[in-house]
């Protein structure tokens, strides 16, 4: 697997929204969208949301379940698409 680069982040930031969860967005609106979408309903909002740093990126992440999944460059680098990625937390 290769990893991602900070170009690719660039252009496909990464959002953490509410306590755990990371989605792939173009913007800070588009994660809370997703995000939204995902529950079913308008739950979070813009303060909801704080971009990940280089720390964070190269922390680890985790399956819904709570299984590890690698970091979330790992993860990033799998995306082919804005959306869910994974949790922060497990």
């Amino acid at each position: 697997m290769k990893p991602a680069n900070e170009a690719l982040n660039l252009t496909r930031p990464l959002h953490w929204v509410g306590e755990d969860a990371v989605y792939v967005a173009y913007d800070a609106a588009g994660a809370v969208q997703l995000a939204n979408h995902e529950y079913g309903h308008a739950c979070f909002g813009l303060d909801d949301v704080t971009p990940c740093d280089v720390a964070t990126l190269e922390g680890p992440a985790y399956m819904a379940g709570g299984a590890r999944a690698g970091t979330l460059w790992q993860q990033l680098a799998l995306m082919t698409a804005p959306g869910y990625l994974c949790a922060c937390v497990p």
